[in-house]
């Protein structure tokens, strides 16, 4: 089976559950649920309604559950005042991505493709893009957001497991 994930990558580290909530997930609560490792997170093991948070060096990381995924997919609000970010929904098993940049509150880029070939996209296409597959581009987003690859986070990274209340 193959990875098979939803969430959000920013260049700048949230770690209040106040401004998570009202720039990430809309809500006025978070609700702490556990300590949960990277590997967890990015393994299905999430349930459906909760986010996994990790804070690395130059940014934040949110995985999703598959219901608040759906709801998610902007960035926006979290990329004001020179950050950036990306939304992204991955799946290996399908060959289907779909993802959202912004930079500075403005969603710039949306690409949605399956087995590499595009089926919806609006704005310029982005330099970072060029010549690379749209399966291929979350480590390279990762790259250019927070310095780090995406595939290269240690897999025992702790962050946490919370649940927005609406």
């Amino acid at each position: 089976m193959g990875l098979s994930i939803s969430g959000k990558i920013i260049n700048k580290k949230i770690a209040s559950d106040f401004v998570l909530g009202n720039e990430i997930f809309d809500c006025k609560k978070l609700k702490f649920v556990n300590e949960i490792s990277f590997e967890s997170a990015v393994s299905g093991r999430l349930r459906k309604t909760d986010a996994a948070v990790f804070l690395l060096n130059e940014g934040t990381i949110v995985f999703y559950g598959d219901e608040l995924a759906r709801d998610l997919m902007y960035v926006g609000k979290a990329t004001s005042n020179n950050h950036k970010g990306l939304s992204f929904d991955y799946s290996e098993t399908s060959g289907a991505i779909a993802y959202y940049y912004s930079e500075n509150g403005e969603n710039l880029r949306m690409v949605m493709a399956v087995n590499n070939k595009v089926l919806t996209q609006s704005g310029e296409p982005l330099e970072i893009e060029k010549g690379i597959e749209p399966m291929d581009m979350l480590p390279v987003f990762s790259n250019d957001i927070l310095h780090e690859n995406f595939l290269n986070i240690d897999l025992n990274l702790i962050g946490r497991q919370i649940r927005p209340l609406y």
